[in-house]
């Protein structure tokens, strides 16, 4: 803060002693805010980690109203959340993102940058939930007379994307969740949701 709003602070921090201190803030806030052994009343609560384990529910809330409300036919398209980082450093934590054991990304090595957005998404391609709704299934009508029906849930999945911050160069990427691979960064609906 001082650093931005104090030109004689300004000009008596180094590039590297900022770095240092950005280090150093992102290791005490993922400590604080995703450490997955810390307990409060009961063992194995996890309660630093409650606003990851808040934002994970409410993603799956909003799927699951999106799918009881019929699919992309008749539900919600988009569930906008917006808050501060300390959920998503819980999140990353909760999801495999940080910590030992996981393909090193130095995304999530750090403190979210200021519009910083995470992406769930909720996709199926399976084709199987097209209907044909204007000829009672006859197979010569044209694609655009047939709707889209809710998939079934075995044929869904859920994959993470991640922008950190709002420059021109920050991409959205894809991230395997729960441990898996980039090959397989799709993870199934089914284990999402459990």
């Amino acid at each position: 803060y001082e650093h931005t709003h104090n030109a004689t602070v300004a000009a008596r921090l180094s590039p590297d002693l900022l770095a240092e201190l950005a280090s150093l803030a992102a290791v005490q806030q993922a400590d604080y805010y995703g450490n997955l052994t810390a307990s409060g009343r009961r063992r194995g609560d996890r309660v630093r980690a409650v606003a990851g384990r808040t934002l994970a529910a409410r993603a799956v809330g909003e799927m699951r109203r999106f799918l009881a409300a019929g699919g992309a036919a008749a539900g919600p398209k988009l569930s906008l959340v917006v808050g501060s980082f300390e959920p998503l450093l819980s999140f990353f934590a909760l999801a495999g993102l940080t910590g030992a054991g996981r393909a090193s990304d130095a995304a999530f090595d750090k403190l979210p940058a200021p519009g910083a957005a995470l992406v769930l998404e909720l996709f199926s391609t399976d084709a199987a939930g097209l209907v044909d709704t204007a000829h009672g299934g006859d197979a010569a009508v044209a694609d655009d007379e047939y709707t889209l029906g809710p998939p079934a849930e075995d044929a869904l999945q859920v994959r993470l994307l991640y922008r950190d911050g709002v420059a021109p160069d920050a991409g959205l990427y894809e991230y395997p969740i729960l441990g898996r691979s980039q090959s397989e960064a799709a993870l199934s609906w089914v284990d999402f949701a459990a």
